[in-house]
C-alpha cells in the first residue's frame, strides 16, 4: 500500500508544481488547513477506490517465483472555487487538470469524470467531485521452492 500513497503524493506534488500559486493543491480531508471562506481555487486529492488483479508468472528471480499483480485505481478530487469566479471558473480548473493528467504526465491515467456542481455557504463557493481512474502494475517476489528430488515413472 505505500505504493499506493506514494502515486497519491507524487500526483498531488505535479499538480502543485503546474497550478500553484494560483491553485491551492492538498490532501483529501485538508481540515484546518482549509480556510473558509475560500478565497481561491483547491483541489483536495485522495483515493476512491482500489482494486486489484493477479498477473501472471514472471519468472524466476533470486530463488523465488515473479508474480505480477495489476492495480485500478480511482482516485477522488475534490475541485472548489470562489463564489466571485463562478462555476465557469470550476469548469475552467477541471479542464486544467484534466489536460495536466492526460497529456504528458507521465501518470497512466485512462480516464477522468466530473461531478455536479454545487454551492456551499460554508465556504462561500462551488465544488465538485472528480475522480481519475488510474492503472498500475506491479511485481511481488513469493518464495520458491527448492527441488531436493524427482522421480522418473514410466508406463507401460
Amino acid at each position: 500500500m505505500a505504493q499506493l500513497t506514494e502515486l497519491r503524493r507524487e500526483l498531488r506534488e505535479y499538480l502543485a508544481r503546474q497550478l500553484e500559486p494560483e491553485v491551492t493543491v492538498t490532501d483529501e480531508y485538508p481540515g484546518s488547513q482549509q480556510k473558509y471562506p475560500q478565497r481561491k481555487p483547491c483541489i483536495a486529492l485522495g483515493i476512491a477506490s482500489i482494486s486489484t488483479a493477479p498477473g501472471g508468472y514472471l519468472g524466476e528471480q533470486e530463488g523465488g517465483l515473479l508474480r505480477g499483480q495489476n492495480w485500478q485505481l480511482t482516485l477522488r478530487l475534490e475541485l472548489s472555487c470562489p463564489r466571485q469566479g463562478g462555476a465557469v471558473q470550476l469548469a475552467h480548473l477541471f479542464e486544467r487538470v484534466a489536460a495536466l493528467l492526460l497529456e504528458g504526465s507521465g501518470f497512466d491515467i485512462t480516464g477522468l469524470t466530473c461531478g455536479r456542481t454545487h454551492y456551499s455557504r460554508e465556504r462561500d463557493g462551488f465544488y465538485t467531485f472528480c475522480s481519475a481512474n488510474c492503472m498500475l502494475s506491479s511485481t511481488t517476489l513469493q518464495p520458491g521452492r527448492t527441488i531436493e528430488a524427482f522421480e522418473i515413472r514410466r508406463k507401460l
